[in-house]
């Protein structure tokens, strides 16, 4: 074979060796990036949106009749507001002014009209209930100053919409048995913090009076609870809380958390979760 002809040769051989490779492309890394919550003994503090959240008026807002109550809230139960002083209720009644935001909220608006002949401390609370015992499941209620008539009105939007009480780890499931029920959760500052146990545990006459703040009727309570704050390093405010129960067969029923001032026994704020409880 001639020069030239080998020349060819290896060129066709070449030519076909590199048509017939197969290239197995570098595969490109796929990153997952993972964001994390703070660690149990963290000392940041997590959030939560409040779950009825009152913009106006902001705490101690100084306010003229007629005083308006807003925000947003819960858009699967219903909702009430309630104005007090120290000695009178001067208004309850729910809050028919409602509009659907996304799925499960709802913004919320009402107007008060009060009187009083001095400048005068109150509170505004706006807060739901249950539908089967009547006692809370949420409430949220901002301290304010009722003006009497001529005085200068500081009526302020609430920028802050965190939630101060929340549970931290309730119970992983719902179904709950063998009468003892622990809570972590953190509490707002200043303030004390309870925690009760309520469920349909006994029928209740109609006769029967709404006597507790937080189950509504008294039977209804099925166990009371000290919260305890966590040494450090814990979250600052965390607590631990324990429950005991004694029930003769499943009830539905819902852990409350609850505050109220040093000073007295009034609810300034409360969050609850469902549970059912069994023997």
């Amino acid at each position: 074979m001639r020069v030239w002809q080998k020349f060819l040769w290896g060129m066709l051989v070449c030519y076909l060796a590199a048509c017939t490779t197969q290239v197995t492309p570098t595969p490109t890394p796929i990153v997952i990036i993972a964001t994390m919550g703070p660690r149990p003994n963290s000392t940041a503090r997590p959030s939560q949106t409040e779950i009825i959240a009152v913009r106006r008026p902001a705490p101690r807002s100084a306010l003229l009749s007629p005083l308006e109550i807003s925000g947003i809230g819960a858009g699967t139960t219903s909702l009430y507001a309630r104005l007090i002083t120290e000695d009178a209720i001067l208004f309850e009644g729910p809050i028919t002014n409602t509009q659907t935001l996304g799925t499960d909220r709802v913004t919320f608006k009402t107007e008060i009209t009060f009187t009083v002949a001095v400048d005068t401390p109150g509170r505004v609370y706006v807060y739901s209930v249950g539908d089967l015992d009547g006692g809370l499941t949420h409430l949220t209620s901002v301290e304010v100053i009722l003006l009497a008539p001529g005085g200068r009105p500081t009526n302020r939007t609430a920028n802050d919409l965190q939630e101060a009480l929340m549970f931290l780890e309730p119970p992983s499931s719902p179904f709950i048995k063998g009468g003892q029920i622990t809570v972590q959760g953190l509490t707002q500052d200043e303030t004390v913090t309870e925690i009760k146990l309520c469920g349909l545990a006994a029928f209740s006459e109609d006769n029967d009076p709404f006597t507790d703040p937080v189950c509504g009727r008294a039977a209804n309570v099925l166990a009371t609870g000290t919260v305890e704050l966590n040494p450090p390093p814990a979250l600052s405010r965390s607590f631990t809380a324990n429950l005991t129960y004694s029930v003769t067969k499943p009830i539905q029923a819902r852990i409350v958390l609850y505050t109220h001032a040093p000073s007295d026994s009034t609810v300034t704020h409360a969050t609850s979760t469902d549970v059912i409880v069994q023997p």
